[in-house]
């Protein structure tokens, strides 16, 4: 995701110099966000750090200082700010909330999706049947042996005498 900008920001700084509370932010301004590749290492590495400390940071770095997945430890590098972020969530315990959360929605979804197969069951099933048969009857086409071409010499040992006619 890409950084926020200021002027994203700007409504909660109005909204609080006018005493109002300011909206919910979801991520914080100013973190740019890796890439999930990259994010998968970062938060991986954040949680290892927050539980087992700094001692742990600094081992990471010796040995894989040659390692560029491993460059967001230094505090020159663009994810840096969200790998430092990461480390405080989890150490505030504000991660495991998140994951809370989202188990919460996902479960939501999975029984929103359970009902709605369940009031419309039979299109859903015939659907389903329909793509289930389109399938099989593209892999019996796939499975038909392919007849060879006729050949295009005559085989070996064989002479053809051609006779042509006016």
């Amino acid at each position: 995701m890409p950084p926020v900008s200021l002027e994203e920001a700007a409504p909660a700084a109005a909204a609080q110099a006018a005493g109002q509370k300011p909206p919910p932010q979801q991520q914080p301004v100013g973190i740019i966000y890796p890439p999930p590749e990259v994010r998968n290492i970062v938060d991986k590495t954040a949680a290892f750090v927050a539980r087992n400390g700094l001692e742990f940071e600094q081992r990471i770095k010796q040995n894989e200082v040659n390692n560029p997945k491993f460059n967001f430890l230094s505090p020159g590098d663009p994810y840096h700010a969200y790998y430092q972020h990461r480390v405080t969530e989890i150490r505030e315990g504000k991660d495991e909330a998140k994951q809370e959360k989202k188990a919460e929605k996902e479960k939501e979804k999975a029984e929103k999706g359970a009902k709605a197969a369940a009031a419309g069951g039979g299109q859903t099933t015939a659907a389903t049947e329909a793509m289930k048969k389109k399938q099989a009857e593209l892999l019996k086409q796939a499975q038909k042996e392919v007849e060879p071409p006729p050949p295009t010499e005559p085989p070996p040992g064989k002479k053809i005498s051609l006779l042509f006619l006016e």
